[in-house]
């Protein structure tokens, strides 16, 4: 259980840097480049992602499965829910009840955090799916 509590806490950690990168990104082209919202949480969950696939894989469940092109298409099919369902609710969040974007953003992101750690935890990085 003490372990659980460990990697779960640094798939926080790490995640909050690609949170940033996400979140940054996400700010710089809804603020300053006047990208639709819809469009800026796209391309910010793009790179966001890409940090996370390598922190976790390298960092936080210490992975050395050589087989990346399943990971990446389980990663990819994973976060692409977590975008879907991403989308859905900044939709109703800031078109629906007319929240601000960044607000929205925030409750977003801890929706998804404990929804993209089961998934990279039992699907993903698992040793048992792979066979490692």
């Amino acid at each position: 259980m003490l372990g659980e509590i460990k990697i779960f806490i640094k798939y926080t950690f790490f995640g909050s840097i690609a949170t940033l990168v996400d979140w940054g990104t996400f700010f710089l082209l809804n603020s300053y480049f006047f990208v639709h919202h819809v469009f800026a949480i796209i391309i910010s969950y793009i790179l966001g992602g890409i940090v996370k696939f390598l922190f976790a894989k390298k960092v936080v469940f210490k992975d050395k499965n050589k087989k990346y092109g399943t990971q990446i298409i389980m990663f990819i099919i994973l976060n692409c829910v977590s975008l879907i369902l991403s989308l859905f609710i900044i939709y109703l969040f800031v078109d629906i009840f007319l929240l601000n974007p960044l607000l929205s953003r925030i409750i977003i992101t801890i929706i998804i955090l404990i929804f993209n750690y089961m998934c990279d935890k039992l699907v993903v990085f698992n040793k048992k799916v792979y066979g490692v």
